[in-house]
């Protein structure tokens, strides 16, 4: 990881941990479909072989769509995204930073409470999720037993702010193409059918209403 990126996530944590007294941030739909669609392109809805999370910039920002997306659902009141619809994608992260030992992460998985969970370090920012799939990724994982130091800095009630920081960071250092165009103009391409409300929020991602005859 270079020395700018590392820079620049030393005080995107900082500014996190300064934002720990501020109220409970809300989630537009907007961020909350563009996160659906950036953990869709990054191929973390499929195998770990079809990811292309290849460096920090990228698990950076699919960390911040899964905590926007894992808030989301906590505050909605019509519950119309469910956690089925990113759960499993934390475990084809887990198994993609593995694979290839993606340079300026770090990861540890445990069980607590009876709850299978992660904490994923990116840098100086870390990420924490419970209640992830208990599969052969994990228990792979939970077997080397690796440690990491909690930084209890929660995430997920500024998830917006977060979520706003790992476009930032990916529009300074992101490489994904998706189909000839960069990652987040593509999203934004495709999020015209969400403003158009070609596509809606729905259970376990984004659904495409077709019109009435």
């Amino acid at each position: 990881m270079n020395e700018e990126l590392i820079n620049l996530l030393k005080a995107e944590s900082s500014s996190f941990r300064r934002l720990q007294s501020s109220p409970v941030e809300d989630c537009s739909t907007l961020d909350v479909a563009a996160s659906l669609l950036l953990i869709q392109d990054f191929g973390l809805k499929g195998a770990p072989s079809d990811c292309l999370v290849r460096d920090a910039t990228d698990v950076y920002l699919s960390l911040s769509c899964l905590n926007l997306l894992n808030h989301f659902i906590k505050i909605s009141r019509e519950k119309e995204l469910r956690y089925e619809a990113f759960k499993p994608c934390l475990n084809v992260l887990l198994a993609s930073i593995k694979e290839k030992g993606i340079d300026g992460v770090d990861y540890q998985v445990d069980i607590e409470d009876g709850m299978p969970s992660c904490a994923v370090e990116v840098g100086d920012v870390q990420f924490c999720f419970h209640g992830i799939n208990d599969d052969e990724t994990f228990r792979s994982l939970l077997k080397e037993n690796k440690k990491i130091v909690f930084d209890h800095v929660s995430k997920q009630p500024i998830a917006s702010s977060v979520f706003a920081s790992g476009l930032e960071v990916y529009k300074c250092f992101g490489k994904v193409m998706i189909d000839g165009k960069p990652l987040l103009e593509a999203v934004d391409k495709q999020l015209d059918d969400f403003r158009s409300k070609k596509l809606v929020i729905w259970h376990d991602g984004l659904i495409k209403v077709y019109p009435s005859k």
